[in-house]
């Protein structure tokens, strides 16, 4: 609530210096924050590519359970993922968006192999 009433009085011109200095450092904090990211992220799969991704991924698919359809009033943090998995109700979408993640599961996994073989009979 403190950033958004600094934008509401940043908008009525009230506090103008004080609001715009708060604006300001706020952004300079998401851009440094996200060049800083970018990098780590670039290092890492530089250098160990493997496990970034295993990561990466296992941080997507925890995610999922709080993101749409699967968020729940009562779902609440520390709960198991079995009392998590018992609210979800399977409805189409869920079905069409299920079958998207595992169809481009299998792409990639295919031309990442196909990609693999083809780079070794270059070297070869």
């Amino acid at each position: 609530e403190y950033l958004t009433g600094t934008a509401k009085s940043l908008l009525k011109f009230e506090n103008l210096g004080r609001d715009l200095m708060i604006c300001v450092v706020f952004g300079l904090g998401c851009v440094v924050g996200l060049l800083s990211f970018s990098r780590v992220l670039r290092w890492l799969f530089a250098h160990h590519p493997s496990e970034t991704l295993s990561v990466m991924l296992g941080l997507m698919l925890g995610a999922v359970v709080k993101l749409w359809p699967f968020s729940m009033p009562e779902h609440r943090v520390g709960e198991t993922l079995t009392k998590a998995v018992e609210v979800i109700e399977i409805t189409p979408t869920l079905q069409v968006g299920v079958s998207l993640t595992v169809l481009a599961f299998a792409l990639l996994t295919v031309a990442t192999t196909y990609v693999g073989q083809r780079k070794r009979k270059l070297l070869d």
